[in-house]
């Protein structure tokens, strides 16, 4: 398995198939009430997979993100 599928992988197990084709991640707070930007510092921290370039689902992931919220604040700031 390479990292970016691993990375993949981790977030659909994290927020379920049918909630992954959702247009925003906002669903992944409120079902576990950790802040996104912690979710996606883990993902992309702990797999490696995206040292170079954000992954494809980035853009959507930012949108979601609450700028007041010092957590999501970290990684919109990158």
């Amino acid at each position: 398995m390479t990292d970016a599928t691993l990375s993949n992988e981790m977030l659909v197990r994290a927020i379920g198939s049918e909630k992954a084709a959702a247009p925003g991640f906002v669903v992944l707070f409120e079902m576990t009430g950790v802040p996104l930007g912690v979710w996606f510092h883990w993902l992309f921290t702990t797999t490696g997979a995206h040292p170079m370039q954000p992954p494809v689902y980035w853009a959507t992931a930012a949108k979601s993100y609450e700028p007041g919220r010092p957590e999501d604040w970290n990684g919109l700031r990158c």
